[in-house]
């Protein structure tokens, strides 16, 4: 089967954009369930929250919609910055207006660890700069059909539990082994090409290195806003040169290459 599928044939439950309300509106707003104010709440792998919360009687959309876990994404941008909004018993979920789009998944098949690294790849915003956004130059955006046809690669989650957790383990020790080098991360390359090349193929074991390396990224990303230091900076630096890394090998092989819709 091809290696893509565009991002609605995967295990995608909804793809839909938030609530049709401006900044003002939100503003005057009071309640008990947190909104963003906007596009700009979304950045790479973090959600900034203004503080503003809205009443449930409010929102016009389903509810639901907002109390689950979903990957955010701004829309007026001219490439893709994506977030998680995580739900739990702590956080019940964000209502955004319709500058945010959302991507809830469906459990069985890519997680949303994984799809967050890429759509912040820089593959995948190379992909959106040469066929959506760069006749855009005055007001580049993003629509719903644009975040739809993303072509993503697909996994093969065929790899027996107990290898692919051991498998995994084996590429994150690569990974911090490397990170506490040369940050060029060679040695972690080869071995996702190992994976990927293999018959059958190891890209669940890939998808889960991503997973670990994007939940990292949410929380160095978090820590360092709030108290940046240095050892914190070269550690994001070292995570986002390897997701990079990662994600490249697994859009640029052949024949992958080649079946890449541009």
């Amino acid at each position: 089967r091809e290696p893509f599928a565009p991002l609605r044939k995967l295990n995608v439950k909804a793809i839909y954009r938030g609530e049709e309300v401006g900044k003002s509106a939100i503003n005057r707003e009071t309640g008990d369930q947190p909104i963003l104010l906007g596009g700009q709440s979304i950045q790479p792998y973090e959600i900034i929250w203004e503080g503003r919360k809205a009443s449930l009687s409010w929102v016009k959309k389903p509810i639901e919609r907002y109390h689950s876990t979903k990957v955010l994404i701004q829309k007026s941008s001219a490439r893709v910055i994506a977030a998680i909004d995580r739900v739990s018993k702590r956080h019940p979920g964000y209502v955004f207006p319709q500058s945010v789009y959302a991507v809830e998944l469906a459990e069985h098949g890519i997680d949303p660890w994984y799809l967050l690294c890429i759509l912040n790849s820089q593959v995948i915003n190379e992909y959106i700069r040469r066929t959506v956004t760069g006749y855009k130059l005055l007001q580049p955006q993003l629509e719903l059909e644009d975040i739809r046809a993303l072509p993503i690669r697909r996994i093969s989650f065929t790899t027996h539990l107990s290898e692919r957790k051991a498998h995994t383990r084996q590429g994150i020790a690569i990974f911090e082994r490397e990170a506490s080098g040369s940050g060029e991360f060679l040695e972690l390359r080869n071995y996702v090409v190992e994976c990927l090349t293999r018959e059958p193929e190891r890209s669940d074991v890939v998808h889960d290195i991503l997973s670990h390396l994007a939940r990292s990224m949410v929380a160095l990303t978090r820590s360092n806003r709030k108290s940046p230091d240095p050892t914190t900076t070269r550690r994001l630096t070292a995570t986002r040169a390897a997701i990079e890394t990662i994600v490249w090998t697994l859009y640029s092989s052949e024949p992958t290459q080649m079946a890449l819709p541009m």
